[in-house]
């Protein structure tokens, strides 16, 4: 079964949320820096379409996970 966009979108904050809320602190650390990442390479990908709305998105979810990675 395929999902949306916005279905995906939930189930990774789920995911995401559910896998902080048994991670040690380094776990953590470790998976804001692996969707650090996916968000840089959805930003790259945005620019080379055009896409300015995707690009501001994953450019914003970059600036969270930075946030949220000086803040450990």
């Amino acid at each position: 079964m395929l999902l949306s966009k916005h279905q995906q979108s939930n189930y990774s904050t789920v995911q995401v949320s559910a896998n902080a809320s048994v991670s040690t602190s380094f776990e953590l650390i470790c998976m804001l820096h692996e969707r650090l990442i996916q968000e840089l390479e959805s930003v790259k990908y945005a620019i080379e379409q055009k896409d300015m709305e995707l690009k501001a998105k994953s450019s914003q979810k970059c600036i969270d996970i930075l946030v949220g990675l000086m803040r450990h």
